[in-house]
């Protein structure tokens, strides 16, 4: 049985908890189209039906959301997940 690295899963846990603290700093909006697609596995057309609104709005909601969460997680030093 291979024991997990302590370092490794001690990290994982500081990113996660990072990702968790900049995904708050996003509007609501942008939030739950991120959180849908990447948590869930919806699809963008899956999250416009769902959510009852138009599927350009979702795709743009996506791309500034994840654009925002990039520059809230540089701030914070994380360079790439």
């Amino acid at each position: 049985m291979a024991v997990p690295d302590v370092w490794d899963e001690a990290w994982l846990a500081i990113q996660g908890a990072q990702v968790r603290s900049a995904l708050m700093q996003l509007s609501s909006e942008q939030r739950n189209v991120i959180e849908l697609a990447y948590f869930k596995g919806w699809t963008h057309s899956e999250i416009a039906e769902g959510c009852q609104i138009p599927l350009g709005t979702v795709k743009a909601r996506m791309r500034l959301g994840l654009i925002r969460l990039r520059r809230i997680l540089q701030e914070m030093g994380v360079e790439s997940l």
